[in-house]
């Protein structure tokens, strides 16, 4: 990347790259890399077949994929017997992908999260590597990733977070290379195609990222070379293969539910998930006293979505998002604050290449899910690639100084030794246990054919149902009258 000023044009934007102050370029030895990239994978993987899966949202995405396996239709989704259109299928595809290999296990369902942690933990090396020259920066930036307790808690669920985080990721590092290869460009454009199949319009974001960065950094041209239209016809047209195929089966309807669940997330608005296609059942059923009676299923999914919002909670997001970072995003908050001040300071001061990729990124982020309603710190997870960096840059400012390189390898091997033991010595969560106790019992005395009834409390608790419909072979009507 550049580290070029108005003064200094001549400089090559794709070949150089920002220097910490008072540092020179240090060859990059791969052994720290490798430990990082082996004790992340004993912390990802090692203790992924405990636990169980919880009812939000794991349990959930998890019988998407087990609905594909069972149905043989891997190109619309299910959940519970109905046809749904909240998401797009990129995680469901994972999945099921995932159980055709491992089987329909709990492991199964959290592999793909867990695999894409890991890449996105290389991809903050990587990023660095082509950012900066010195030799800390990508080393402490896979370390801080892999550190973010709060960012592998969620790579170990079964979610659509750490997936939609490491296609983000790719497509930054992908235009990165871009920059110096164009036909990479092609291979950003298909990643952020990728982040659209997982989580609909919000994978358009890094879009926005790259075309700012080209902005800030005075690289308009390349918008129009055919390697960069080519990305960006891809990043739309792979996505709108799906879309337009979901049109086609299920007409309007697809749309109205697809967009507006997108929006009721955003607005905080009632989504309604409904199935045209079934049509309204009567079950009869009998007590155990042998008395019958009937139960008319509704053709409608109930709706996970909750109410709610307005004005004052779209003003309150921009402080809930530095609220949430302040109580979990630690011990790195404070040094990812201090350097984006610095790559700020770089970017008003040189027009820094770098400084502005990852200013604009932050921003990116940041700003466009502060106006949303629903505000939960694993949404802005893509930003976390972004702050390991930052305080990757800050930290090795301090690093690459005099004695202090003595001290930083020693706190670098005291975080390896950390990162071992909590990988050596996990403690999973328990989750789903009465459910987990319940399935064999729902499947061995129940009728295949049939739905099994769910009551939980007079209430409508989708977590039960999705833990249900997930560790037993049956569907279920959820009712709230007894």
């Amino acid at each position: 990347m550049s580290n070029s000023t108005p003064n200094n044009q001549q400089e090559n934007p794709e070949t150089a790259k920002s220097q910490t102050p008072g540092s020179a370029p240090t060859p990059h030895s791969p052994l720290p890399f490798w430990l990082l990239f082996v004790i992340s994978s004993i912390l990802l993987f090692s203790s992924l077949h405990k636990g169980g899966l919880s009812g939000y949202d794991d349990a959930f995405y998890a019988h998407y994929g087990k609905q594909m396996i069972l149905s043989g239709d891997w190109w619309s989704l299910r959940i519970n017997g109905y046809h749904v259109f909240e998401f797009p299928p990129m995680f469901p595809w994972l999945e099921a992908l995932s159980m055709k290999v491992f089987g329909v296990t709990d492991f199964a369902a959290k592999f793909p999260a867990a695999l894409s942690g890991l890449l996105t933990i290389v991809l903050a090396y990587l990023i660095a590597k082509e950012l900066f020259d010195g030799f800390w920066e990508p080393i402490l930036a896979m370390a801080i990733m892999g550190a973010t307790q709060y960012f592998i808690k969620y790579a170990m669920h079964s979610m659509t977070d750490a997936p939609f985080t490491f296609f983000f990721t790719l497509s930054i590092y992908l235009y990165l290379k871009g920059l110096k290869e164009p036909r990479y460009f092609l291979f950003s454009g298909t990643a952020v195609g990728a982040a659209i199949l997982t989580r609909s319009v919000l994978g358009l974001i890094p879009l926005g990222i790259i075309f700012l960065h080209l902005i800030f950094t005075g690289k308009r041209a390349l918008m129009l070379s055919k390697y960069f239209i080519g990305a960006v016809a891809l990043s739309i047209a792979l996505p709108a293969v799906w879309y337009v195929s979901q049109y086609g089966l299920y007409g309007t309807r697809f749309l109205n539910e697809h967009f507006s669940f997108v929006a009721s997330k955003i607005a905080g608005r009632e989504a309604v998930v409904r199935d045209d296609l079934r049509q309204p059942e009567v079950t009869l059923c009998r007590t155990i006293d042998g008395k019958d009676f009937a139960i008319r299923i509704p053709t409608d999914a109930a709706s996970r979505s909750s109410a709610g919002g307005g004005f004052g909670r779209v003003v309150l997001g921009f402080v809930e998002y530095p609220k949430l970072l302040l109580r979990h995003y630690w011990p790195w908050l404070p040094l990812a604050l201090i350097g984006l001040v610095g790559q700020v300071k770089a970017l008003v001061r040189s027009r820094d290449a770098s400084a502005a990729l990852l200013v604009v990124w932050v921003g990116c982020v940041l700003i466009p899910f502060s106006f949303a309603d629903a505000k939960v710190l694993r949404y802005i997870m893509p930003i976390f690639p972004a702050f390991a960096i930052l305080a990757a840059a800050a930290l090795s400012r301090w690093a690459a100084s005099g004695r202090s390189a003595v001290y930083a390898k020693l706190a670098y091997l005291l975080a390896l030794g950390a990162l071992l033991v909590a990988a050596l010595f996990p403690q999973p969560r328990p989750r789903a246990e009465d459910m987990r106790s319940l399935a064999p019992i729902i499947d061995a005395y129940s009728n295949p054919a049939r739905r099994v009834i769910l009551y939980t409390y007079g209430e409508l608790h989708h977590n039960y149902l999705s833990q249900l419909v997930w560790y037993s072979d049956r569907y279920c009507v959820h009712l709230t009258e007894l």
